[in-house]
Parts: structure tokens; sequence; C-alpha cells
């Protein structure tokens, strides 16, 4: 499929995706995969990554998936190494990996607990720096 010359810019690039899996993270992948791009996914379910590499192969997309927790930066570097075996190199990240927390609307973030804390903190703080260590 030859991609009209606005769109050639990303033929042939290979994009890392965090939270691939559902919502922004799917969306972003799959247009990614649509202008040329090869596209590496990660997110923590794995059902739910295949389900979108599935589509995006079916649209004429390159992809790999991998079940990552972003929280985890040996995870993360793992992923990516993955990523740069398989393609051959890394051109850019999307990290839109997110959480708001289950209290979220609930109570005021000071009376978040924790461990609850923790987890955005880990997933919406640390996920990004650990992807864009590469």
């Amino acid at each position: 499929m030859q991609l009209p010359p606005s769109e050639q810019s990303l033929a042939g690039k290979v994009i890392a995706v965090t939270g691939g899996a559902s919502g922004i993270g799917r969306a972003t992948a799959k247009i990614l995969a649509s202008l040329g791009a090869k596209v590496s996914i990660a997110d923590l379910s794995a059902d739910a990554l295949e389900v979108v590499a599935k589509e995006i192969r079916e649209s004429g997309g390159e992809v790999f998936v991998k079940a990552t927790d972003v929280r985890k930066r040996d995870a993360v570097e793992t992923w990516i190494k993955e990523t740069v075996d398989k393609f051959g190199g890394l051109d850019g990240a999307a990290n839109l990996a997110g959480v708001i927390g289950k209290n979220h609307g609930k109570m005021m973030l000071a009376d978040h607990d924790d461990d609850e804390w923790d987890f955005i903190f880990d997933v919406n703080v640390k996920g990004p720096h650990s992807t864009l260590q590469f």
C-alpha cells in the first residue's frame, strides 16, 4: 500500500505504545499502524493485547505485543529489547498507560491511601520514565 506523501514519515518507523490494550492507547496504536508504523504495544492484559494485535494485522499492519507492567523497569526493559530485536530499532514512544485510581471523584487526593497513591504514581510517572530511557 502506497501512503500519501503527508503520511510517509511514519512508514516503517517503530513506535512503542504503552496502554495499548484500551482507550487512547489502543486508538493511537491502530492509527500509527494505519499510517505505516510498526507498533509495539504493552499493557497488563495479554488477552486484550491479542485482540488489538489481531485488528492491526487484519488491516495490514505490523505489530508486536507484550503483557508488561510499566511500573516495573525490568519488565519495560525486556519489552523494549524484544521490540528492538523484532523490528531492528525504535524510533519513538507514545506513553499512554495511565490510571486515575479507584477512588477518583469520591475523595480528595490527600485522602487516598498510600497503596493507591503509589499505584497511580508508579503507572503515571515511573512508567513513562522507564519507557523513555531507551
